[in-house]
């Protein structure tokens, strides 16, 4: 066969036979569970940014809390200073020291946090009546001062 001059064809193969559909609840499914997976990982990754956050909110409120019993400390100071000045009938002494206490708990009223709001506007109305009292040259006055200074106990760090 030697004068054979008709052309060869390449012999293509058949093409691959399209794969079946896929059910339509099945697709539905497997999108919700990749889902849920996702969603699984950002909510813990959340969790655990949180955690963290919390962590170093922590650690940035100690500082405020010393502060805070330092301001306090220096308050109960100055009216210990003033109810000694009340027990000894010096009334303008003790109205200074007042005063200076008075700028200590406003000190306090700006810096402090919200759970402390009330506690601290109570020492400031005590601190009011204590004002008044020395200013009327009220023999309780003493006592009230004594109240007011037991008041910022709980703030003081010992």
């Amino acid at each position: 066969m030697t004068g054979d001059t008709t052309p060869t064809r390449p012999i293509t193969p058949a093409p691959a036979p399209a794969p079946a559909p896929r059910n339509p609840i099945v697709t539905g499914w497997m999108i919700a569970v990749g889902g849920l997976i996702v969603a699984a990982f950002f909510g813990f990754l959340l969790m655990w940014v949180g955690s963290n956050r919390m962590k170093s909110a922590k650690q940035l409120e100690q500082p405020y809390h010393l502060a805070f019993g330092y301001i306090a400390n220096d308050a109960d100071i100055q009216i210990k200073n003033a109810e000694g000045a009340i027990k000894s009938n010096n009334w303008g002494e003790a109205q200074d020291f007042l005063n200076a206490a008075g700028q200590a708990i406003s000190s306090m009223e700006l810096a402090t946090s919200d759970p402390d709001k009330d506690r601290v506007h109570q020492i400031r109305i005590t601190l009011g009546e204590v004002q008044t009292a020395v200013g009327n040259r009220d023999p309780s006055a003493a006592d009230k001062a004594d109240n007011l200074s037991k008041q910022l106990e709980g703030f003081i760090v010992k």
